[in-house]
């Protein structure tokens, strides 16, 4: 996974063997059209340049959403607007992910949202929650090229962390741009 994330190819043993054997099982497909782990470049790019052109599309269209959700934010408990928290993102990069607020921040929790009913949750929290409004502002990281529409959820570092002692090939999913809708 290290060397993957640092952009060095890496070949499943049974490409190695078709090339040095020059036979080929065909009772299953590689990985991908050159039999590595990582996307094509083109296929990199090529996504790129859509999750680009759309969030410049959308972003005026979600606009007065943008600006009135944050009015209703503001007006109904105090603290900033948006949530920022550190995620882990493409091959492996730490970034700032944003999200509008959807709770006090004088309330002390234990940590992870507690379900639907945490005391922790604003009014309007509730709301943007329920209908994934609140992710809304994650079209400016994609802008910013820290994301994409599609891919995996980024989680936060300190979880990331602990699930790359404990998954297998969890560190895997960092090979793409972590995306606002999961995989």
């Amino acid at each position: 996974a290290h060397c993957t994330l640092s952009r060095i190819p890496v070949y499943h043993t049974k490409q190695v063997k078709e090339s040095l054997t020059g036979r080929i099982k065909i009772d299953h497909l590689s990985e991908n059209e050159f039999g590595a782990l990582l996307p094509s470049p083109f296929y990199e790019k090529l996504k790129r340049l859509i999750d680009l052109f759309s969030a410049i599309f959308f972003i005026p269209i979600f606009s007065p959403l943008l600006v009135i959700v944050a009015i209703l934010i503001k007006l109904e408990s105090k603290g900033p607007i948006l949530f920022l928290q550190r995620r882990m993102g493409f091959r492996g990069r730490p970034f700032t992910m944003y999200k509008f607020r959807s709770m006090y921040i004088d309330k002390q929790g234990k940590g992870f949202t507690q379900g639907e009913d945490d005391p922790r949750i604003t009014k309007i929290g509730k709301f943007i929650r329920k209908f994934r409004i609140d992710e809304l502002p994650q079209i400016f990281n994609i802008l910013l090229g820290q994301m994409s529409f599609i891919g995996p959820r980024p989680e936060s570092l300190e979880l990331s962390m602990w699930y790359e002692m404990d998954v297998p090939f969890f560190s895997y999913r960092h090979v793409v741009r972590p995306g606002i809708s999961g995989w």
